[in-house]
């Protein structure tokens, strides 16, 4: 008996010793995976001679900069879009006016930002176009967003099988007020104001008008400005863009040239040769053309610091 007990303890022992071994293995490779993959960029970018800056591609632009470690994030998620923040992208743009290996830009796909981050980021362009680098953009088929920042370039080319969507703002919301009663669900709300209207689809069965008044008030608003900017960048009325956003929002490229949205239609291969005619490179396998993204370019980015010292109210100047 006594032999069996000992035989017993070791057993257990035993076991206890290699799962906290394996715990403790584990532990370490995990701590392991997520150091790597915090640090699955270079932090020194470099950028050979003649290189387009690309501005899209599903790059997603935050408002603040990531907090805390990315590592597992990036690690669960490794399909997820490369991101910036505005500030970061914005001055980014700004650095590579002067940078002499950045020959121009190019905007091609879908940025998943807002507008505001969107309207920041393209008055940046428009200041980099100052220093007389090319700013083309490439379409294939482009939401309303797309060509927002699309628009600021200087030219703007088209897959000739692409389509273009220029069409407003809307927003949708159910309203579900009346099933939900006829179901015998009841819905308490606090609220003061008439223009607190988070609450109106469980409690109505169409919109207020109080906040038909306030929605109409901020997508006009966007959409003034959305127009604004167009119309400056492509030469076309405001009068023209309403119109042409009102008789059908979505048009196929061939469309889109003759009403002035894009200026050429090309196949991809033709795109790559017009970037290098403007003087960009070959890239490493003569397939394409030589380019960074807006978000690995940013990643060089250098703050420059202050001089210490807090800015008065009356140095600010008036900003209204």
């Amino acid at each position: 008996m006594k032999e069996f007990f000992k035989a017993l303890l070791a057993s257990v022992m035993g076991t206890f010793i290699a799962g906290a071994l394996a715990c403790f293995l584990f532990f370490v490779l995990i701590i392991g995976l997520i150091s790597a993959a915090s640090n699955h960029e270079a932090p020194g970018v470099s950028v050979k001679a003649k290189t387009m800056l690309v501005i899209g591609n599903g790059m997603m632009i935050n408002d603040t900069p990531q907090h805390g470690n990315p590592g597992l994030s990036v690690l669960l998620d490794s399909q997820k879009a490369p991101e910036v923040d505005s500030l970061r992208a914005i001055e980014a743009v700004k650095q590579a006016a002067k940078d002499k290996n950045i020959t121009g830009i190019l905007i091609a796909g879908e940025t998943d930002a807002g507008l505001v981050q969107l309207n920041e980021l393209r008055q940046a362009i428009n200041e980099f176009k100052k220093s007389k680098k090319p700013v083309i953009a490439w379409i294939e088929n482009g939401s309303q967003h797309e060509y927002y920042l699309a628009s600021v370039a200087d030219k703007i080319y088209a897959h000739p099988a692409g389509e273009v969507e220029f069409k407003g703002l809307a927003r949708y919301s159910p309203y579900i007020g009346e099933t939900l009663k006829s179901l015998g669900v009841g819905v308490q709300v606090t609220k003061v104001g008439k223009y607190k209207s988070a609450v109106e689809p469980f409690l109505s069965d169409k919109m207020s008008e109080s906040d038909r008044e306030q929605t109409e008030l901020l997508l006009g608003g966007a959409w003034k400005k959305i127009v604004a900017d167009v119309s400056e960048s492509r030469k076309i009325s405001s009068i023209a863009l309403n119109r042409i956003a009102n008789s059908g929002g979505i048009f196929t490229t061939d469309v889109a040239q003759k009403i002035k949205l894009v200026d050429e239609l090309c196949q991809r291969d033709e795109l790559v040769t017009k970037i290098c005619k403007l003087g960009v490179a070959a890239d490493d396998h003569g397939q394409s053309f030589r380019q960074i993204s807006l978000t690995k370019y940013a990643s060089k980015v250098n703050f420059a610091s202050g001089d210490g010292k807090i800015a008065r109210w009356e140095d600010c100047g008036h900003l209204c």
